[in-house]
């Protein structure tokens, strides 16, 4: 799938950074995570796609409906949505209408995008302001709920806002 994406967007592994693959002989999910850090450099993203991105660091990993992002996300924020998924940090699933982040590209963003508290709280409050019993069924609210139990466990969550809103949603 990256191989494919790569291709897509007519990138060549020489544009690429290359890690020494015999510095990490021993640890080959060590290797394996700084090429692929290498692969999906943050660096070269807008400032639109690097806060989008930190919040979907938050995502369960069943992921979230392209719905709900649509409700939330300004026209800006939405082009930057398109344009993660076109490059491959972010998937769509078309059949199930769901965006989700890959396990590693979570770590790498979350390692270097270091998502906090006040990063991620407009983000957090406008799904929260979406909160409607009568309008979501049973997999929506266990998407918020898995949403906000993220928020809590890897935002400081000083005031308990996040743990508060995901028992809501559990």
């Amino acid at each position: 799938k990256v191989l494919n994406a790569l291709k897509a967007n007519k990138s060549s592994f020489e544009s690429f950074q290359h890690v020494p693959s015999e510095s990490f002989e021993d640890n080959e999910e060590r290797r394996i995570y700084y090429q692929l850090c290498t692969l999906f450099m943050i660096s070269h993203l807008g400032d639109t796609e690097m806060e989008l991105l930190r919040n979907m660091t938050l995502l369960p990993e069943n992921g979230i409906a392209i719905d709900v992002l649509d409700n939330i996300l300004s026209l800006n924020n939405q082009e930057a949505l398109g344009s993660l998924i076109n490059r491959g940090f972010l998937d769509f699933d078309k059949d199930s209408r769901l965006v989700k982040i890959h396990p590693i590209i979570r770590q790498i963003c979350r390692e270097g995008l270091k998502p906090d508290d006040g990063q991620c709280r407009d983000f957090l409050d406008a799904l929260w302001r979406l909160y409607n019993p009568k309008q979501y069924d049973a997999d929506m609210f266990r998407q918020f709920a898995e949403l906000f139990s993220q928020a809590a466990d890897n935002l400081q969550d000083r005031e308990g806002i996040w743990a508060f809103r995901a028992s809501v949603f559990w």
